[in-house]
């Protein structure tokens, strides 16, 4: 019997559901450390370019809003002027001196000083590890990541990249390397805009063939991730789960100390609880991704979740996957109901 719609309604008390409610499916152990794990990574890409640096660009890329113009007062698309001090090349922008009277330069991403200079800051301040596409180690780790962005036929073409080209870098014994596997990162899965479009099967299905290909795969994730909800498409929970490490996307999202412990307290802690569904109580999918519930006396310490009202099922399983209190899950009663 199929129920069109339902609501969960969740009251906790101190009864532990360790063996109450069996997990449909084995999760993977936490890593050791490695490579990526328990280390700083970075993300680093040749962002900039200049007029008379060597690169096919042959213009102030990033640096101003007309390529074609060196940056001014009148025409820039600077946030923050670069401490130019220890590069050994500079180019000359239209800007007037400096304070200190040195010429307004500005530095490209294509010499191969800058990235020296670059990666040499991370060492010396503990950066382990860079996700990058342009790149000289220069004593660090690094592994290719892939922003899928506005790829139109990323599915196969990902594939071919790495195939024919990107792999090779692997024997590098600079390549960072997780549980003894290549490291490879790819962002934009199960963001919810028009610029990444692909349904869980395509995303996937590229998950998969890089996992059988004996890669670790590193995901840049929407930040509700666990919900589906807000950045996150509905229905991608089991594309997140098939990557080996995570990394919701948190840029703009925290702008002060507050919105730190909000999102510590409401995005990455809180009791995580998972509902399943099932037609026939074997196979069971995701009806509802993993998401924090608070259970305060005040309000009779009950939490309730309504589901997508495309939901059929006849069974309903609560998987906890985190809890805040204590290394269990909590749960006295569990009521589903039609609307």
């Amino acid at each position: 019997m199929g129920i069109s719609r339902r609501s969960l309604l969740l009251t906790a008390a101190a009864a532990s559901t360790a063996g109450l409610l069996p997990t449909p499916s084995a999760r993977a152990a936490g890593s050791p450390p490695g490579d990526v794990v328990g280390k700083i990574t970075v993300g680093y890409q040749g962002w900039f370019a200049c007029p008379g640096d060597g690169a096919p660009i042959n213009g102030w890329w990033h640096w101003s809003q007309d390529w074609s113009h060196a940056p001014s007062p009148a025409d820039n698309a600077l946030r923050a002027w670069p401490d130019m001090r220890e590069y050994t090349a500079g180019y000359r922008t239209a800007y007037s001196p400096l304070g200190d009277g040195t010429p307004a330069a500005l530095f490209s991403s294509y010499d191969q000083q800058t990235v020296d200079t670059h990666f040499r800051w991370m060492r010396e301040y503990g950066c382990d590890t860079a996700a990058l596409q342009r790149f000289n180690p220069n004593g660090r780790k690094f592994y290719v990541m892939y922003d899928v962005s506005g790829w139109t036929s990323m599915q196969e073409e990902i594939k071919a990249d790495w195939t024919n080209r990107m792999s090779r870098h692997t024997a590098s014994p600079a390549y960072a390397r997780q549980n003894g596997m290549p490291v490879v990162g790819i962002w934009g899965f199960g963001f919810d805009d028009a610029n990444h479009p692909w349904s869980p099967a395509a995303c996937l299905d590229v998950i998969s063939w890089f996992r059988a290909r004996g890669c670790y795969l590193m995901g840049g994730v929407p930040t509700y991730w666990r919900t589906g909800a807000n950045d996150s498409r509905p229905g991608y929970l089991d594309v997140y789960h098939a990557f080996h490490m995570l990394s919701p996307w948190m840029v703009g999202r925290i702008g002060t100390a507050a919105d730190s412990d909000r999102f510590l307290a409401d995005v990455q802690q809180g009791d995580q609880a998972e509902v399943l569904g099932s037609t026939d109580g074997t196979a069971f999918t995701t009806l509802a991704g993993a998401a924090g519930y608070r259970f305060d006396p005040a309000t009779g310490n009950t939490a309730a979740l309504t589901l997508p009202a495309a939901a059929q099922t006849r069974y309903v399983r609560l998987q906890f996957t985190g809890n805040t209190g204590w290394p269990a899950g909590q749960l006295s009663a569990l009521q589903v109901l039609a609307q």
